[in-house]
């Protein structure tokens, strides 16, 4: 599938910027637009091979925006993939049975969305209207526990570490982190190769999470990366010597990848 064409319609320049790497990784060309009306233009002058589309989209986006994409010629029998984290009911009553799309929820997992494309390119019959449901990786990269207090950056940061293959397990405050320890331990999964703590979780009393983590056998030597707006708060995890790295604020999904990336690296 080398070179084959993709249009990747999304107006996050965050989350593009991911996907659109992921996808230039794989041997796609990729075109990018970040709204309905550039969308329209290019689908018609580039006749892609599929188009990934988000589900709320500024300028010509909501449900008309799909029906030209089908009346169009160049597009009418194009495979649709609709990547949102809006509920699937919701983009199904919007959209509509007959534009024949795929849905894929973010966040996703990199070998969901590749997997899904292969799929599609290789003549897959289209349904009406699918929740694909592509077969979760064994274990990916590694797993990642994101403590972390903002949904929307959260969210962000979880679909820039699950689409490079990381198993992501999500908490907005201390007892939710330890909560989803518990339940990993529980369900017999190993401990997370990293967490991530946002220190202004609970009120600054995140420090305490990252001296638990070092003073719990299972956990004691695992990487802590804190992220943080104000310099000032690290000081609060001076006694914390399982804190390898301080990330600023506002943290870039990239930035917080690489570092991770880093600190698990690739089994040979």
């Amino acid at each position: 599938m080398a070179s084959t064409p993709i249009l990747l319609i999304e107006d996050d320049l965050e989350f593009g910027a991911i996907v659109s790497h992921v996808l230039q990784f794989a041997g796609y060309k990729v075109s990018w637009a970040k709204d309905g009306i550039e969308a329209l233009q290019m689908a018609k002058l580039e006749s892609p091979a599929l188009i990934l589309s988000d589900f709320m989209l500024p300028a010509g986006g909501g449900s008309t925006f799909f029906q030209r994409l089908r009346m169009s010629p160049q597009t009418a029998n194009t495979p649709i993939v609709i990547l949102s984290a809006v509920a699937r009911e919701i983009v199904e009553g919007t959209v509509g049975e007959e534009i024949h799309a795929y849905f894929l929820a973010k966040p996703y997992k990199k070998d969901e969305l590749l997997g899904l494309i292969d799929a599609l390119l290789l003549g897959q019959s289209r349904p009406r209207f699918l929740l694909h449901q592509a077969a979760e990786a064994a274990s990916g990269r590694g797993r990642v526990l994101l403590v972390y207090g903002d949904l929307e950056q959260r969210s962000r940061l979880h679909s820039a570490l699950s689409l490079n293959t990381f198993h992501v397990m999500e908490a907005d405050n201390m007892a939710a982190a330890w909560a989803a320890l518990e339940n990993s331990r529980l369900e017999g999964h190993p401990v997370p190769n990293v967490v991530v703590i946002d220190a202004e979780v609970d009120f600054g009393t995140s420090p305490k999470l990252a001296l638990q983590l070092e003073q719990t056998h299972d956990t004691q030597s695992i990487p802590v990366i804190v992220v943080t707006a104000d310099k000032s708060q690290r000081t609060g995890f001076a006694d914390a010597r399982n804190v390898t790295v301080f990330l600023d604020k506002p943290l870039d999904p990239m930035r917080l990848l690489r570092q991770v990336e880093e600190l698990v690296p690739i089994k040979s």
